[in-house]
């Protein structure tokens, strides 16, 4: 019954990583979209999303430089 019981647990969260790490990659998209429409502001805010959700993630933190650096001026 134990066995069972962990097993149900470590099923439930590797289920709940893929969704995250869909999620993220969907923002990822989404905000890389907004980022080649020029749309700086609501890109960085996508990022910031995913960096929510995963603080180390390289696509997002280097979407942000470039963004930010783009809606300076």
């Amino acid at each position: 019954m134990k066995l069972d019981s962990e097993n149900r647990k470590a099923i439930e969260g590797i289920e709940k990583a893929k969704r995250i790490l869909k999620e993220i990659e969907e923002l990822n998209t989404s905000a890389q979209q907004l980022y080649d429409k020029e749309k700086y502001r609501e890109a960085l805010d996508t990022w910031q999303k995913v960096l929510n959700l995963d603080s180390e993630n390289k696509t997002a933190k280097g979407g942000i430089k470039k963004a930010e650096k783009n809606s300076r001026g």
